[in-house]
């Protein structure tokens, strides 16, 4: 999109029925704010068709003002799960199901992210996983929080399949977590606010399909009798495909859906510190501005989005973002 004042008009017809004009490059597959979410433990799975195991168990859920005030982010960790034989892993997804993956398009995922400390002298570790439809994991970027091997590591899907990025995090840092998957040729690169951890390293060392089933948030607990107090917060999580060719110049298809609690969701092609009203109307001849938050600043490489949680009832409205 040009970077001379514009406007997108969006439309919602009954309650998903919605169309947007294509600005091609990428198109996107799912993203939330988890602003539409009920807030509270065990709140996660069930909504908007997230999913996890041990549910019930009060390791997973939403939080409010984790990153910034009035804000929900989805969180993983700090109860005590339980675990059978030897797999030591809670995770949580929200499936995509991307089948075929065309050999000319890559898959690309982003969160806001930030792991905090436990207070119990017991550390685990936390991955943000590339599974597939059979719920085979191929790779991950895993933040290990354990004393003996502290940082930021890549796996291919393998036991002795772990690799040192030589990078690190700090506690309760609000990092923008982004990797792009080459699924044709089997690679990936990540990078933590935008410095790169891996370029086109190898996905996995499986011999697992390589297609999209979803990105997965797990916690993995390195003593099952005794786990961390440490979380795991993200927020802005988005999946989206992209053509390889405009991989290095990439802008948003604009997109409307409904969420969980039937609110309205924008999102639509921004840079960082780019400004935007959000305009609606019901009737297609008088556009009004007084929507809660509809003026407002990006932060962050994801994009725009904007929430409508005054549209749960209503079944057509017509939308118009202007860049000022």
């Amino acid at each position: 999109m040009p970077s001379t004042s514009r406007s997108v008009t969006l439309s919602c017809l009954a309650l998903i029925g919605c169309t947007a004009a294509s600005f091609a490059a990428e198109t996107l597959l799912y993203s939330t704010d988890f602003s539409d979410f009920d807030i509270g433990d065990d709140l996660l799975v069930g909504s908007d068709r997230w999913m996890g195991t041990n549910q019930g168990e009060g390791i997973h859920g939403t939080i409010e003002g984790a990153f910034t005030d009035g804000n929900v982010a989805g969180t993983l960790g700090f109860g005590i799960p339980e675990f059978t034989e030897d797999n030591y892993i809670a995770s949580v997804w929200r499936p995509i199901n991307v089948e075929p993956v065309a050999s000319d398009s890559l898959i690309r995922f982003s969160t806001n992210m930030a792991v905090v400390d436990s207070d119990n002298e017991l550390y685990d570790s936390f991955y943000f996983s590339v599974v597939n439809q059979n719920a085979d994991v191929l790779g991950s970027v895993i933040f290990d929080n354990t004393s003996e091997s502290f940082g930021i590591w890549r796996y291919d899907g393998v036991e002795e399949g772990f690799y040192d990025t030589s990078a690190s995090y700090d506690y309760s840092m609000i990092y923008d977590l982004s990797f792009t998957v080459d699924f044709a040729n089997n690679l990936w690169s990540a990078s933590l606010d935008n410095i790169s951890l891996f370029d086109d390293a190898p996905l996995t060392a499986t011999d697992f399909e390589k297609n999209l089933g979803d990105v997965s948030a797990e916690w993995e607990v390195s003593d099952p009798d005794n786990a961390g107090t440490n979380w795991l917060y993200f927020d802005n999580w988005t999946v989206s495909e992209i053509t390889e060719d405009l991989a290095t110049d990439i802008t948003f298809t604009p997109s409307i859906t409904r969420g969980p609690k039937k609110k309205v969701r924008l999102n639509w092609p921004a840079s960082e510190g780019e400004t935007f009203q959000v305009e609606y109307t019901d009737n297609l001849q008088t556009w009004k501005q007084d929507l809660e938050g509809s003026a407002l600043t990006v932060t962050g490489n994801n994009g725009a989005r904007f929430v409508d949680g005054s549209a749960t009832a209503i079944s057509t409205r017509y939308y118009r973002v202007i860049q000022r």
